[in-house]
């Protein structure tokens, strides 16, 4: 038996991104806020995917998937300012912000 929320696009590209950026976040040596921030936006997005599609309403599903939309951006956000802060090069986020991009294109029809 499988979830409903497992057969969609959007969450199993948040499931990608947990995965990808388990290397970023490990090769952040020093513990850093951002480090953390990212490991649990990043969680965010496939949970609130998850539970928001288990909502009977369109209007409670549609909030679940404004926040995992928002958990995305975070997690952005979060590859950006390892860049800034000279954690790692800008190649080296290239692949997660790709994933991230597509999990919010797919946010967005999920909730439609």
């Amino acid at each position: 038996m499988s979830f409903h929320h497992e057969k969609l696009t959007v969450y199993q590209r948040a499931l990608d991104f947990a995965g990808w950026s388990q290397t970023p976040i490990e090769s952040v040596t020093k513990k850093t806020s951002t480090r953390d921030h990212l490991e649990r936006a990043g969680d965010s997005i496939a949970l609130n995917i998850a539970e928001g599609n288990g909502k009977f309403s369109r209007r409670d599903r549609a909030r679940f998937l404004q926040i995992a939309h928002g958990s995305a951006l975070e997690s952005a956000v979060c590859l950006d300012l390892f860049v800034a802060r000279r954690c790692c090069e800008p190649s080296a986020i290239v692949e997660g912000k790709a994933l991230l991009e597509e999990t919010v294109r797919n946010a967005f029809q999920t909730a439609g």
